[in-house]
């Protein structure tokens, strides 16, 4: 069967993932969306932070390896005591930095973690505009213990360059930010272990590039009490490094949001009005400050501006000293905290490793593939065995998987055009006010149908193979809604545009092709009252990927294609998207997908689909999954649904 263009010769197909691609100096307007109640958004800031801990790698947390601390140097100053210390976020990763604490204080005392930006020297930057000694110095002076530690690639921390990146390392979830980020909770781990620290009275504060560490590890462990980030909360500029991009982090959200997840805890937002902050005092600050009121808390957020350009100088520094003593301390005089006098011995002296790292550091790769180890370990013990770990499974990897492929919920389906021509009918779908633009084609039998079969095929619904599927099913009485997948017949509209950390705030074309799927699902759902779903060729992992977010009540084949679940590269080749083998990638689709009826087809005698099994099995329903080495023709797409 031959399918007509959902679109007449003068229509025109405008998908927003084609006009509406954000990237890092997309202006967010509003910068928070609005809500009602303090229940909608903590919902919402739940979602949010198992969002941002599954963009980076973070979700399910790792194993956490004993920290080793170690010092390797130490000298005193007037009033304080600096230590040079490492220790070890991974086996054999080290975070590297300057502990610097008061030579007499009331203990336990407060602890602050002080990740840097990107000045050119990191955490021994110390100049009029970014002096990180100097705050150091200061809030150890005014009692408190300050831990200053080095972002990846700066310093003392080499192990791994700061221009990290790899689409093998982000398939596994493990980039730069993600690194920097699990090093500051580690931080936290080793403040808060610590006994002359009181691990109820703990802050953390940076500018720039630490200034989104701050607020990200605000927005994912509540164990950061008070947070002073500074410029660096933007409506209209998210962060241009590496180190505060990883792909998926800003999908639907910017830094204004995430910055708002610290509510109701104390926070000041240090801004200037020569940079991308110099709107807070009118937009950012505001915005986050609507959130603070859902829980009364307004007094718990101010902000301070500097008429200056990007920096931390003196007056913004003491503006974080007085925020800082007040919530820390009870310190409400504001003289008690200016930033003192202070000598520093030669920034060499204050080094980890001056004479290099130890030679039994391990480097890049090495640190990579036990990150990747460590994950795998985990994925096997979320493989079901019972009841009771197929509802963990669903809980734990469903919500991995479900932030990894990031569907936009399509419950609600808009038709954005219908044409009807005798029995088919052309249509234009987008899940309710997203702006997509998804073709198919719904093809019935004569007399009408109760079911419909979604076919997925890589080269649209007018491809010959995609022909013989729909006749051979309209002929045995089923209903066929055939699409054109993102990219594919009537929606191949080219390239997206390139823009900066693309991934960051867009999916990528895989993703959009499962999403594509859940639509015509959605849909279908709507028409019918059983509805089942094929996938053929190429098309058939994404819809095997699409399943676990499809309301299907019917039989689901999907042809692999030859495909060995665990070939990263062939992973990367076919259905690039980032954090998928993390998420456990294929195995996980079918894990997810238990109990309803799956059929894989084009499974190589090599490939191990026992943890799919077992899930079927602890659902008790091991007749419903089934493996064929056989590809998914026509003749076979009729077989798997009439039977």
């Amino acid at each position: 069967m031959q399918l007509s263009p959902a679109l007449p010769p003068d229509g025109t197909l405008v998908d927003s993932r084609y006009t509406r691609v954000p990237d890092t100096n997309t202006v967010f307007e509003p910068p928070i969306p609005s809500y009602a109640t303090l229940e909608e958004w903590e919902q919402r800031k739940a979602e949010l932070r198992l969002h941002i801990l599954a963009a980076t790698g973070l979700f399910p947390t790792p194993d956490k390896c004993d920290l080793n601390p170690r010092t390797t140097g130490s000298h005193e100053g007037d009033g304080y005591v600096v230590e040079n210390l490492y220790f070890e976020s991974y086996p054999g990763f080290y975070v590297t930095g300057n502990l610097y604490r008061p030579m007499q204080a009331v203990q336990p005392a407060p602890a602050i973690a002080c990740p840097h930006g990107h000045a050119a020297h990191g955490r021994l930057e110390d100049t009029e505009i970014f002096s990180v000694p100097a705050r150091c110095v200061s809030l150890a002076l005014q009692g408190s213990v300050v831990f200053s530690y080095d972002m990846i690639g700066y310093n003392d921390s080499l192990q791994i360059p700061h221009d990290f990146q790899g689409e093998r390392e982000y398939l596994w979830g493990i980039s730069l930010l993600g690194l920097q980020l699990w090093n500051s909770i580690r931080v936290l781990d080793y403040l808060t272990a610590r006994t002359d620290v009181d691990e109820t009275r703990i802050a953390c504060t940076g500018a720039s590039g630490g200034g989104t560490q701050t607020f990200l590890l605000a927005a994912v462990d509540d164990r950061v009490k008070v947070s002073v980030p500074a410029v660096m909360v933007s409506s209209h500029m998210q962060g241009g490094c590496l180190c505060e991009n990883v792909p998926h982090l800003r999908l639907e959200t910017n830094n204004v949001e995430i910055a708002a997840m610290a509510a109701p805890r104390p926070q000041l937002l240090v801004s200037a009005t020569g940079d991308w902050t110099k709107d807070t005092p009118d937009v950012e600050y505001p915005a986050i400050r609507g959130i603070y009121a859902l829980y009364g808390a307004e007094d718990h957020l101010s902000e301070h501006q500097v008429d200056a350009g990007h920096n931390t100088n003196l007056e913004s520094r003491e503006a974080m000293y007085a925020w800082m003593a007040k919530w820390l301390r009870g310190e409400l005089d504001a003289d008690a905290t200016r930033e003192p006098a202070y000598e520093l011995v030669e920034p060499d002296a204050r080094r980890v490793f001056p004479d290099g790292l130890p030679a039994s550091a391990p480097g890049r790769d090495a640190i990579v593939r036990d990150i990747v180890e460590r994950g795998q370990a985990q994925l096997e013990s979320l493989v079901p065995v019972d009841a009771e770990s197929l509802e963990r499974a669903r809980t734990v990897l469903g919500g991995l998987y479900t932030h990894t492929l990031n569907p936009i919920d399509a419950g609600t389906v808009d038709v954005v055009t219908r044409t009807v021509d005798g029995r088919v009918e052309r249509l234009v779908l987008s899940p309710a006010g997203a702006g997509h633009a998804v073709p198919a084609a719904l093809a019935s039998p004569e007399g009408g149908c109760t079911e419909l079969v979604v076919l997925a095929t890589a080269e649209g619904k007018e491809s010959p193979e995609a022909g013989a599927a729909i006749e051979g099913l309209v002929k045995a009485g089923y209903g066929v809604l055939a699409l054109d997948v993102f990219g594919a017949g009537e929606a191949a509209a080219g390239k997206r545009p390139e823009r900066s950390h693309f991934l960051t705030f867009n999916r990528t074309d895989a993703a959009a092709r499962a999403q594509d799927i859940q639509t015509a699902v959605a849909y279908a759902g709507e028409r019918a009252e059983r509805v089942h779903l094929v996938g053929v060729g190429a098309a058939g992992l994404w819809t095997l990927l699409a399943r676990p977010g499809a309301e299907i009540d019917g039989q689901t084949a999907a042809d692999l294609q030859g495909l060995d679940p665990t070939d990263d590269d062939a992973l990367i080749a076919r259905a690039y998207i980032p954090g998928l083998a993390r998420a456990g990638g294929v195995l996980s689709a079918g894990i997810l997908s238990a109990p309803g009826a799956l059929a894989l087809y084009s499974v190589p005698s090599s490939s191990d689909m026992s943890p799919i099994l077992s899930a079927y099995a602890a659902a008790g329903r091991a007749d419903q999954f089934a493996t064929s080495r056989a590809a998914l023709d026509a003749p076979a797409v009729v077989r798997a649904i009439v039977g």
